[in-house]
């Protein structure tokens, strides 16, 4: 199998001269992790996480790991599977690489992606609505967790291509998704005039404020034309 570490173009020269280190880069930054590594993926989930960190082709390195890799540490579906490494990898091991993804191949996984995070959008907005559902003093692991669920999905919806999908189908999808009794952006919340995405404007002022607004810029910016549905999902 194929391994390949995404980076930034300028620092591939040094990369390659001093091999991977474990580093809490700026996307695990914005993740809150705590832990330095070095992520890695394999050939089919390289469109998806291009896209997730906003790289081309030319942010791409190859990585001889085959017998460095146990197993994917994040894998809901093998689109999105991560390798975690915690160790040095020596610059033998790596090699630059050309025209990893094709054009066909990222355009493709750019409106799957497009298409997922309406889905993930939505389960965001529940959950930010049933943490503020309680009045009791907020957990700060859970906050802190909230937090990073936030800015990592504002980051990644910032750099999706919406034009690469009608918005008839995200509004079909959005539709689907709701007649099988989930939830979405687009459902009011419980006994309020206000829609789930609209909630994340109205919470109590807190630690969360600044990336809730942010989050509720990017979905009325990236997927205007689905926020005036009401898709009959349930709590």
């Amino acid at each position: 199998m194929r391994y390949f570490h995404i980076t930034e173009k300028s620092r591939i020269d040094k990369i390659l001269e001093e091999g991977l280190v474990p580093m809490i880069g700026e996307n695990s930054r914005i993740a809150i992790e705590k832990e330095p590594i070095i992520c890695l993926c394999d050939e089919g989930s390289l469109p998806m996480w291009m896209i997730t960190l906003g790289r081309k082709n030319e942010d791409v390195i190859e990585v001889d790991a085959e017998d460095l890799v146990p197993g994917p540490d994040y894998s809901d579906t093998p689109e999105y599977a991560e390798y975690r490494l915690r160790e040095h990898i020596d610059p033998s091991r790596l090699r630059k690489t050309e025209g990893a993804v094709t054009q066909e191949k990222y355009g493709a996984a750019m409106k799957q992606m497009c298409i997922d995070n309406l889905y993930t959008v939505s389960h965001l907005c529940l959950m930010c609505a049933q943490y503020y559902r309680c009045d009791e003093e907020k957990d700060p692991e859970e906050t802190e967790d909230m937090l990073a669920l936030l800015q990592m999905q504002t980051a990644v919806l910032e750099r999706l291509d919406y034009t690469s999908v009608s918005r008839q189908e995200l509004k079909e999808k959005l539709r689907e998704h709701g007649e099988c009794g989930y939830n979405t952006y687009d459902d009011f919340w419980r006994d309020t005039k206000y829609k789930l995405h609209q909630m994340l404007t109205r919470y109590p002022e807190d630690s969360l404020t600044v990336a809730r607004k942010r989050f509720r810029k990017a979905i009325n910016r990236q997927l205007k034309g689905t926020l005036t549905m009401n898709t009959g999902g349930w709590e």
